[in-house]
C-alpha cells in the first residue's frame, strides 16, 4: 500500500482506476494477499469496485478456496453487467426515439413544403 501513501503525501486522491490499477499488478506479479489488502482498503474508503476490480478479485478468492466470496464477487460483477445492459438498451431506446422525432419532424417538413394533398399521397403510402 505504499503507492497509496505516496500518492496521499502527492495530494493526490486515488479512485476506482488508481486501485483496479494496483490489484491487478498484484496479481500479476503473483502477490493475491498485497491485492486483497489493496481491494480491502478501497473498500474501507468507500470506493466502489468496478468490473475490472471484480474480475481481478475472483480468482484470489477462488484460489485461496474462499468460495463465498468469490460467488459474491461474481454476482456484483453480473449486476454491473446487467445495470450497463439496461443502461445500453434505454440508450438505444432514447436513441430509436430521437429518430423517429426526428423523422416525424422532418415529415412535418416536407408536408409544409409539399402542401397538404401530397401529404396525404405520403401518409397513405406509409400505411398510416
Amino acid at each position: 500500500l505504499g503507492v497509496a501513501g505516496l500518492m496521499r503525501e502527492a495530494s493526490s486522491q486515488p479512485d476506482v482506476y488508481t486501485y483496479s490499477t494496483m490489484i491487478t499488478a498484484c496479481v500479476q506479479n503473483g502477490q493475491p494477499d498485497a491485492a486483497r489488502r489493496v481491494y480491502m482498503r478501497m473498500r474501507q474508503e468507500g470506493i466502489s469496485a468496478n468490473a475490472v476490480t471484480l474480475t481481478a478479485m475472483i480468482p484470489i478468492y477462488a484460489e485461496k478456496g474462499d468460495w463465498e466470496s468469490a460467488l459474491q464477487t461474481y454476482r456484483s460483477l453480473e449486476s454491473i453487467h446487467a445495470n450497463r445492459k439496461l443502461h445500453l438498451s434505454s440508450s438505444s431506446e432514447r436513441s430509436r426515439r430521437n429518430n423517429n422525432n426526428y423523422a416525424k419532424e422532418e415529415t412535418i417538413t416536407t408536408t409544409k413544403r409539399k402542401g397538404l394533398s401530397s401529404a396525404a399521397a405520403d401518409v397513405k403510402a406509409l400505411g398510416a
